[in-house]
């Protein structure tokens, strides 16, 4: 995901986000882990959309009311998120009318910047064979 997120806005796609609660479920795994929930959850939450999304299996949940062990965590991350509203509002906005991506990588602010490449994630080669 990390290489997404830095690399999606080079070729225009700003306006995304992920399947929170799962679009497939783990191998071996045949319900949503609430630790794995709450995390995606609490990434979700800067991304310029979050929903609640899996897929029909109705072994994923995605209320993040059915994990009460959880559930303080989770608020506090949704309410982050609307008091986040305006800030994306307006980068929404913004997006809009000149093309910049919600979602940018830090280099794009900072292109002659060498931390900031760094800050990039590496992608992994698939290793011939």
């Amino acid at each position: 995901m990390p290489w997404f997120i830095a690399t999606a806005s080079n070729v225009g796609y700003g306006y995304w986000g992920q399947d929170i609660g799962g679009h497939n479920e783990m191998p071996g795994m045949d319900y949503t882990d609430p630790e794995l929930y709450t995390r995606w959850i609490q990434e979700g939450v800067f991304t310029p959309i979050f929903k609640t999304h899996p897929t029909r299996n109705k072994n994923l949940e995605r209320r993040f009311w059915m994990f009460p062990e959880q559930f303080g965590i989770i608020r506090e991350a949704v309410r982050l998120r609307y008091s986040l509203s305006p800030y994306i509002y307006n980068a929404a906005r913004n997006a809009y009318d000149d093309g910049i991506s919600i979602c940018r990588p830090h280099w794009h602010l900072n292109p002659f910047r060498l931390s900031a490449m760094r800050a990039m994630p590496l992608r992994r080669a698939k290793a011939a064979g």
